[in-house]
């Protein structure tokens, strides 16, 4: 099997790759060298073209990002072309304004299989796109290397991070009466161009680290008490990441029942969940979980278990290469 494998980024590499030792012929990093969107969009085109013309010799284009791959499918649609068969990965399509959506609907038809990493985004695809061949996977964390972050060290603040759809506004209104240190760690939406944190009055108790490296990130997370993901229950897939990497350092979490992470999480067990946008119900699962050291070393050994056990990226790459076998044997 001839394997082509589209990547958006050079620095990082995709993590699956290394599980698929011998099984992929060539890896191309699209828009690496680009600066703006713009600039992505039109270097994408360009490497597309490029691709495809001699794309025929691959049995499988597999894209880490579904928008990598948009443009080769409408070409492979185009042209009346069956091979080679497509696979992709789909995070944030689900977040495409709807006058944009029916553009899709035409490139997809040349797509093998989508890939997605909550049931609620493979569902979307059949309801509002009609796309029957969503398949859900559960995302993996590379365990072993988060792991070795882990710290004995650990201090009295409540750490919570992310970019996309995060609800800090009602996490700050939950921690009014709660006498605790908190680190945040943000970034800039890459759709939104927004962190979540504007226009929010935050206390002197906050620490705020932007765009911070992942180390770092790492290390400010496995020192902290409890870890919070206030989510906003946008309908699409955010938190995730965040979520498992808290579970592989063995963290107490609470975290907002969404779309998003209710494939992640054994309520009660592996973590908390609390209502959206419910700052009561926020403040009284941090005040329980602040105080009670039982539930919290409880918690944070199922929550360990589980990201070692189902939520590693050999797993998530072993379940992704069968899906791609399975689509080579497919008429």
């Amino acid at each position: 099997m001839r394997i082509l494998v589209l990547g958006s980024y050079k620095k990082g590499g995709i993590g699956y790759l290394k599980y698929w030792k011998g099984c992929v012929t060539d890896v191309v990093y699209l828009g690496q060298t680009a600066d703006t969107p713009a600039r992505m969009a039109l270097e994408i085109i360009k490497q597309t073209v490029k691709v495809l013309r001699k794309g025929q010799k691959y049995d499988i284009i597999f894209s880490s990002a579904i928008a990598n791959i948009l443009p080769m499918a409408c070409l492979q649609t185009l042209l009346h072309r069956q091979k080679p068969k497509i696979v992709a990965i789909d995070i944030s399509t689900p977040r495409v304004p709807t006058a944009l959506r029916h553009f899709i609907r035409f490139p997809v038809r040349s797509i093998s299989r989508i890939i997605c990493f909550t049931t609620a985004q493979q569902d979307w695809w059949l309801k509002e796109l009609h796309f029957s061949k969503a398949t859900f996977v559960q995302l993996g964390i590379d365990y072993d290397y988060v792991e070795l972050h882990r710290s004995s060290s650990i201090e009295d603040y409540i750490f919570t991070a992310g970019r996309i759809s995060r609800d800090f506004k009602t996490l700050i209104k939950a921690l009014v009466d709660v006498p605790a240190r908190v680190v945040i760690v943000s970034g800039k939406d890459p759709i939104s161009g927004r962190t979540g944190l504007e226009g929010i009055q935050l206390p002197r108790s906050c620490e705020v680290y932007y765009e911070v490296p992942f180390e770092r990130y790492l290390e400010l997370m496995a020192k902290s008490k409890l870890v919070v993901i206030p989510l906003e229950n946008k309908g699409y897939a955010a938190g995730q990441k965040v979520l498992l990497e808290a579970m592989a350092l063995g963290k107490p979490i609470v975290v907002t029942k969404t779309t998003g992470t209710v494939d992640y999480v054994d309520g009660g067990k592996t973590a908390i969940f609390v209502r959206p946008s419910d700052e009561i119900d926020l403040m009284e699962k941090i005040r329980l979980l602040w105080g009670d050291r039982a539930l919290t070393k409880r918690l944070g050994e199922k929550a360990m278990e589980a990201a070692e056990t189902r939520f590693n990226i050999k797993a998530t790459a072993e379940m992704i290469y069968k899906i791609v076998e399975q689509c080579l044997l497919e008429d």
